[in-house]
């Protein structure tokens, strides 16, 4: 039984009726499907015909998603409930039905989901004015379908308080995002300013009350405001450059986040995805703070075993060997450089920020070309994007060696080197040690960093 607790609450968890949700997805080929509720989630186990039957525990009323492979269909449920939800995976939004003691709620939530909220490309390129009119309007629209579907049948008012809550946040989403996200569509140089008083609309949103963060669209509400706070302490702060970021980062959410066990969540949250993307490098302070103000026993265990699978990563340490093809076929292996340093970028034709990153490195290749350092790019596409990958190396005129992965994710490049995102650039040095494996991108301060190896 998975058990989902979303608030503190002193109801000893034997006294719990369990929840249960049962069902079946039919033209399914997975064995299973995933049960989701913020960062937790477990299996849905299907039978041979696709019948599932789960029990878990929840302290309050939620939004849960049934997910399977790329398809999502958010279902709400509270304590003691039942219910049964009916999906052909053929046809996965077109074809749920619902029963049980929440059938109601749950089909006027698949109702509303299915609604056309508008393109978020299009809302945010609009001028100021006529974006806000658009976004008020759609809020408006979405606030009167609750209305009247709960109105015209019996729902329970947990349900109302969810969807309202849910839609208000999207809302103040919308406008929180807005000179950020205005600027990349309009393709502006700079933010535009906004008026005197425009984020008075900031306490809309109970952002400390835990029972609203089973909604995704509050807890993406809640990091904009995080990322909001931190650029307005970056104009004051004293930290280090090397603990920075991370440190605003948890300074920020001391300042919103009041409720302990939000705010422990978000620091959790924000050192696990910087020590699984980039390794635990210069993150010693901040983790001396967060075992000193962290009280939970299960994140401080995450953490231990996320900085763990970095023991054979750190400075000095023997680079991890990968193998990689260059267009003619010809097998390149890590061996092959040694008496060089070595950086390495693993990318992918469909990943924007790589792209972005092309021409700065072939600024800082054409810079040490005649240094002792090679420069390697290895794509970690899919093997059906191999003539893409190919065509772009030519067309784009792409230097250094440029080498082809096989097994694209579950590649040795991607596998030995914890690769979770790219672009990842990666320096070693001339004895195949490592010196970074999460080394500055070609757009920072990597030239630095190179004209400053002994011997390059």
């Amino acid at each position: 039984m998975l058990a989902l607790f979303i608030a503190c609450q002193n109801t000893p968890v034997e006294q719990l009726k369990p929840s249960l949700l049962t069902g079946q997805i039919s033209n399914v080929e997975d064995a299973a499907a995933l049960l989701m509720i913020g960062d937790k989630s477990d299996t849905l186990a299907l039978d041979s015909l696709g019948q599932f039957m789960h029990e878990f525990n929840l302290y309050d009323p939620a939004l849960l998603t049934i997910r399977l492979d790329r398809n999502r269909k958010l279902i709400f449920m509270m304590p003691g409930s039942d219910l049964e939800v009916t999906i052909d995976a053929a046809s996965f939004y077109d074809s749920i039905s619902f029963a049980g003691s929440l059938a109601t709620e749950n089909m006027i939530m698949n109702d509303y989901e299915n609604r056309d909220g508008g393109s978020m490309r299009e809302l945010h390129s609009l001028p100021f004015d006529s974006f806000h009119m658009e976004n008020d309007l759609l809020m408006d629209e979405a606030l009167k379908f609750v209305q009247e579907a709960s109105a015209e049948k019996t729902v329970v008012p947990e349900f109302t308080d969810f969807l309202t809550t849910k839609i208000k946040a999207s809302w103040a989403s919308n406008k929180l995002n807005y000179p950020s996200y205005h600027k990349y569509f309009a393709k502006l140089d700079e933010k535009p300013e906004m008026p005197e008083g425009y984020y008075n609309f900031l306490d809309a949103i109970d952002i400390n009350n835990p029972v609203y963060h089973s909604i995704r669209q509050v807890e993406s509400f809640t990091e904009s405001l995080i990322y909001r706070k931190t650029d307005e302490l970056h104009k004051d702060s004293s930290y280090s450059d090397d603990d920075h970021e991370l440190l605003l980062r948890f300074d920020a959410v001391d300042s919103i986040l009041n409720n302990q066990a939000l705010n422990e969540k978000f620091k959790f949250n924000m050192l696990n995805d910087a020590i699984k993307y980039s390794g635990p490098d210069n993150l010693e302070v901040v983790l001396t703070i967060f075992r000193n103000k962290v009280g939970k026993q299960e994140y401080q265990q995450e953490i231990d075993e996320a900085y763990a699978k970095w023991e054979n990563l750190v400075k000095g340490s023997p680079a991890p060997d990968f193998i990689a093809h260059d267009m003619d076929g010809k097998e390149y292996h890590l061996a092959d450089f040694l008496g060089k340093y070595v950086y390495i970028d693993v990318w992918a034709t469909w990943c924007g920020p790589c792209r972005t990153e092309i021409p700065y490195l072939k600024e800082v290749e054409h810079e040490f070309h005649d240094n002792n350092i090679a420069f390697i790019s290895i794509s970690v596409d899919k093997q059906k994007d191999y003539d893409k990958w190919k065509t772009m190396v030519i067309e784009e005129e792409l230097g250094g060696y440029q080498l082809f992965a096989p097994n694209d994710w579950k590649s040795e490049i991607a596998s030995n080197y914890l690769v979770r995102s790219i672009p990842r650039f990666i320096l070693i040095d001339m004895d195949g040690n490592i010196l970074n494996v999460s080394a500055e991108r070609p757009s920072g301060k990597i030239r630095d960093v190179i004209a400053a190896l002994p011997g390059v």
